[in-house]
């Protein structure tokens, strides 16, 4: 399952949400995969989905989308499991009511 963003600009959002995560929404935060790529997780009191389940970005500039999927820690998709609702919900949330306006069609697949 990934989360589709259709833009005119991939790295402009990208950056966007990097900041926006890394300055204003305390709920999420930014770690590394092996490989150094960014990676966003919820981070909650109960440490629900810390160090387990992440929100990686993909950058498709060729057709104008900005991909995310869910992975583990070492940045590699994983197929569908129960709490990526939550988790996709929650990030879906902040794209609709932060960025809304820096994309011309969110999808999820």
């Amino acid at each position: 399952m990934k989360i589709i963003l259709h833009t005119d600009s991939v790295d402009k959002l990208s950056q966007s949400i990097k900041n926006k995560i890394s300055k204003d929404l305390p709920t999420w935060e930014i770690k590394l995969d092996d490989k150094k790529f960014t990676m966003y997780f919820h981070s909650t009191k109960s440490g629900q989905w810390e160090d387990n389940l992440f929100v990686k970005p993909f950058k498709n500039s060729d057709e104008n989308q900005l991909i995310f999927y869910i992975t583990k820690s070492d940045g590699k998709k994983i197929d569908f499991e129960p709490s990526f609702g939550y988790l996709m919900g929650r990030f879906i949330e902040i794209l609709i009511v932060h960025f809304s306006d820096k994309y011309d069609k969110l999808e999820v697949r």
